[in-house]
């Protein structure tokens, strides 16, 4: 039986429980534009040497090129759902929920250390390597990015090319990036278990799209924990990315943005990516891509837009040979 919602999960092994969230029909009237785009990839599992449970959706030719697609500290998997089908058509395509979101396992004990970069990296690594896949393009957003920054620390061979948003990469936009993840878990707290409004909330703060709204709101963020958001600030506050990300001549970078960001405003000064795109602008493997009517989540508020981006950085990168 195939389940098409963005809220219906099935889990490949028997041993494992079947999840259903939330379906079609019980969408709001405004939702069902954005859900007829959804890709009806499956949720997958996969189990980490440390004995976690990765969640991830697959697509696409698996002799493909790959995709792999991270979200931000407190979304999953679904955010890329509306862009899985389009991407797949050429590529082969992973979207992944990072151990503690979505459905892949929380650790038994919530602390720092459970999700330090170093985990966070080893199981991505496990789970393209356990489907024969040693290098690939990788697309994140928030945190998803910043994995893909360490990543070029500790082994560039693996990425293809690297395609961030929302992910400043000096310390000075790691800070704007910090306090975001404060305003929303400050926000949380204040109205801890009343996932609605949590979400809500959530989901308010990072798009005027009243359809992305809902999305985010009813499939996203109505289960996030918040308390583990709170364990990942650690990650936004240590490291300095910019001179890594301008030595990585073999690695095409892309900065996706949406010019009508909301979120920049809650960092105080508005400059949260503008530290890195100034220092990186020159190099001639970085390029940004500015989309028009998108916030925070470009590749929700602008779905056919975000893919273009993608698209002709692809195609140049094709060209050009990078890395070969």
């Amino acid at each position: 039986m195939d389940y098409v919602s963005t809220g219906n999960y099935l889990r490949d092994s028997s041993k494992l429980p079947m999840f259903f969230v939330s379906s079609p029909q019980k969408a709001t009237p405004n939702m069902l534009p954005l859900i007829r785009q959804l890709s009806n990839a499956r949720s997958r599992y996969f189990l980490t040497s440390s004995g976690m449970n990765i969640e991830y959706r697959q697509k696409g030719d698996p002799f493909a090129d790959t995709i792999v697609m991270l979200h931000g500290v407190g979304a999953d998997c679904r955010i890329f759902l509306p862009n899985i089908d389009k991407l797949a058509e050429r590529f082969h395509v992973l979207a992944v929920s990072l151990r503690g979101h979505g459905l892949s396992d929380k650790p038994r004990t919530l602390s720092e250390e459970a999700f330090s970069m170093d985990l966070m990296v080893r199981d991505l690594i496990e789970l393209t390597w356990s489907l024969g896949v040693q290098s690939f393009h990788l697309v994140g957003h928030g945190i998803g990015a910043v994995v893909g920054y360490e990543l070029l620390t500790r082994d560039p061979n693996s990425l293809l090319s690297l395609t961030s948003m929302a992910a400043p990469a000096g310390q000075e936009g790691l800070k704007g990036a910090l306090k975001i993840l404060q305003k929303a878990t400050g926000l949380s707290t204040r109205i801890l278990g009343n996932h609605v409004k949590q979400a809500e909330v959530a989901a308010k703060m990072c798009s005027t799209d009243q359809q992305v709204v809902a999305f985010l709101k009813e499939e996203v963020f109505y289960a996030t924990d918040w308390s583990i958001a709170k364990l990942i600030r650690p990650l936004l506050t240590g490291k300095n990315y910019l001179e890594i990300l301008a030595q990585a001549s073999k690695c095409p970078i892309l900065f996706i943005m949406g010019e009508d960001d909301s979120i920049e405003k809650v960092t105080g000064n508005g400059r949260a990516m503008q530290e890195t795109i100034e220092k990186l602008k020159d190099y001639p493997h970085v390029s940004t891509a500015s989309i028009p009517g998108a916030g925070y989540f470009p590749n929700l508020d602008q779905p056919n837009a975000f893919f273009v981006a993608l698209d002709m950085e692809f195609r140049k990168i094709s060209q050009k040979g990078f890395g070969g």
